[in-house]
């Protein structure tokens, strides 16, 4: 008995359907296969637009965000170096209001002696005009 002989009949007809249904399988996962890697396909290039589109794209972006923290990092320096500028200006022109206030009391104070000796100074008035231009010397 050859092997043909022993294929024939109801045992060829097995094998065929098992080999028809192992081939419809193979292609059945071949085509997910496919559908599979066309869309994965179509979300990376999806990805790749949304990361590298010129316009919009994430990489524009981050290069956008870098420039703006750049410029916001100078621009808050300058301020700051203004402000230090401007408190020692203002520190050293209230030093020198301090100063200017002093001396205004003290000539304040210095008035007000010298009008107390001329009110206090009898009614000649001689020593009343000496008094008055004592102070305004």
């Amino acid at each position: 008995m050859n092997i043909i002989e022993t294929l024939t009949g109801l045992k060829w007809k097995i094998l065929t359907g098992i080999g028809a249904i192992a081939t419809a399988g193979a292609l059945f996962f071949l085509a997910l296969n496919v559908a599979e890697n066309r869309h994965l396909t179509k979300v990376t290039g999806n990805l790749d637009a949304q990361i590298n589109d010129p316009k919009t794209g994430y990489v524009v972006k981050l290069a956008q965000s870098e420039t703006n923290t750049t410029q916001l990092r100078t621009a808050m320096d300058s301020q700051r170096k203004d402000f230090e500028a401007k408190a020692a200006s203002d520190a050293a022109t209230l030093a020198t209001t301090a100063a200017h206030l002093k001396q205004v009391q003290a000539d304040n104070a210095r008035l007000r002696r010298a009008s107390a000796a001329i009110l206090a100074a009898p009614d000649d008035i001689n020593a009343v005009d000496a008094a008055i231009l004592g102070t305004l010397q």
